[in-house]
């Protein structure tokens, strides 16, 4: 690697779930109410697999 090539992080290859407060998946649970809201995501989630069917 050149010395003026950065390394990408590891937020960089997880798309949308490595964003800050990202909710999307147990990683991201540290709490009861974080738990809620993965849940919530993953059910919103389904819903639209729902509709486009």
């Amino acid at each position: 690697m050149l010395p003026h090539q950065q390394v990408p992080t590891e937020r960089a290859f997880t798309g949308p779930y490595g964003k800050g407060g990202s909710h999307r998946s147990v990683a991201g649970i540290t709490a009861p109410a974080s738990l809620a809201e993965v849940r919530a995501h993953r059910q919103r989630v389904k819903e639209a697999a729902r509709r486009a069917t």
